[in-house]
């Protein structure tokens, strides 16, 4: 028989943000994009040390977003919840793959079309 109540789910408490490394992670990361777009846009630097800077600038923020997704995916208990996570994961992992091959063809001065990293974009 059914006693009339609704059952309700009990939730751990929340930690907070920066807590962890993920939390850490997440900050330094949100830090980092802040500081390289401002760098890029007021154009501070010149020279080959600022063209790789501008080359894998990027690919920092796509790493660890793609560490965070998976870490995520790793801690969901709900089975639809972790198959998101998962997919983002691997997205991003592959968009990151591709953007560091195309990066480094670039650093040599080579743009091959197709290439392996379109591959990987692609796939993205």
């Amino acid at each position: 028989m059914s006693t009339g109540q609704v059952p309700t789910l009990v939730e751990a408490p929340r930690e907070p943000f920066a807590s962890g490394w993920t939390g850490f992670l997440t900050v330094g990361l949100v830090v980092y994009t802040v500081v390289t777009i401002l760098l890029t846009i007021v154009g501070v630097g010149s020279g080959r040390a600022w063209e790789i800077f501008t080359l894998f600038s990027d690919s920092p923020t796509s790493v660890g977003a793609a560490v965070l997704a998976a870490m995520a995916a790793r801690s969901a208990q709900d089975p639809s919840t972790r198959r998101t996570w998962q997919l983002m994961a691997a997205s991003l992992t592959v968009y990151s793959v591709g953007n560091l091959l195309n990066s480094t063809y670039w650093l040599f001065g080579h743009d091959p079309f197709p290439s392996i990293g379109d591959l990987f974009l692609l796939a993205f």
